[in-house]
């Protein structure tokens, strides 16, 4: 039998024909795939091959990082805002939850600036945003160190709330291990009392440095920061927990209302004297017709 050889170019053509299929449908496989990824990070519908340069693709998922992360924060204060709190709060009680042994220690602190409307109508609203601000740059140095701040969140206008939790623990600095001794025999009860009465002291010395006109409103009681303390109960879920602590705070406003009306009703009348003083002088001048009309005003 006489064997017929083929020539080179024969050969690679065969070749080609074979491989071309596979080739194409492997491209468009790719082609599908980096087309898919293109519309997921960047939106919207993609036509053509997704030639995506590494360098968008990195910008753009360092920008998805950062919007993500601002959507936690709340941008004039610096702390979290009422969706990353309420997260956190409720993974923090799941997590006390599981620790059905021990004493519970968790407690949330809700704080709420009576009056605040009256910074913002008589002052300003930058003065009132300007209050929010220093305010939560002020109150993380309201705590002690064991009194372990897990997290502080702006949940509203001017309502920031803090969860703590008191459970005694090894703080290393050698100036805090007297305090975290002092604490080991006090219960989480005893230890939010303290908080609370620390709490109240350390706001007086920051209306002391605010501007005179916040000054003076607090010193007239129209303008007074509420704290609502509670520690959480075993059963008790993140929307309970807070719905305790919001009687609270309520409760604490209302006392802050009566203050301010004793204090109303012990500051004298000036006006009122005024006008007893020109009619007894009408009087003793003999113009009682006009002490009449004093009266009548």
């Amino acid at each position: 039998m006489i064997s017929v050889k083929k020539p080179f170019w024969f050969l690679a053509f065969v070749i080609a024909l074979i491989l071309l299929p596979l080739a194409l449908s492997f491209n468009r496989a790719i082609i599908k795939v980096m087309t898919e990824k293109q519309t997921e990070i960047f939106g919207g519908e993609q036509q053509g091959p997704a030639l995506v340069p590494f360098k968008a693709y990195v910008d753009k998922e360092r920008k998805l990082g950062e919007i993500e992360a601002r959507a936690t924060i709340d941008a004039p204060t610096g702390l979290v805002n009422k969706t990353a709190f309420e997260d956190i709060l409720s993974n923090r009680i799941t997590e006390a939850s599981e620790q059905v042994e021990d004493e519970p220690t968790l407690a949330l602190i809700k704080t709420d600036t009576d009056g605040f409307k009256k910074i913002n109508d008589t002052l300003g609203h930058e003065a009132g945003d300007k209050y929010v601000a220093d305010l939560a740059a002020a109150l993380p140095g309201w705590f002690r160190p064991e009194d372990a701040i897990t997290i502080i969140g702006r949940v509203g206008g001017d309502e920031i709330d803090i969860v703590l939790d008191l459970k005694p623990r090894e703080i290393y600095e050698a100036e805090h291990q007297e305090e975290v001794e002092r604490t080991k025999k006090y219960s989480p009860e005893e230890r939010l009392v303290a908080v609370i009465e620390r709490f109240n002291e350390c706001k007086e010395a920051f209306f002391a440095t605010q501007p005179e006109g916040i000054q003076e409103l607090h010193r007239k009681k129209i303008v007074d920061l509420a704290i609502g303390a509670v520690l959480w109960k075993p059963g008790q879920d993140a929307g309970e927990l807070s719905r305790e602590a919001d009687v609270l705070l309520y409760n604490a406003k209302n006392s802050h209302h009566t203050a301010r009306d004793e204090l109303e009703r012990q500051e004298p009348n000036f006006e009122a004297e005024s006008i007893a003083r020109a009619k007894k002088m009408l009087e003793d001048a003999g113009r009682h017709d006009l002490a009449e009309r004093l009266n009548d005003s």
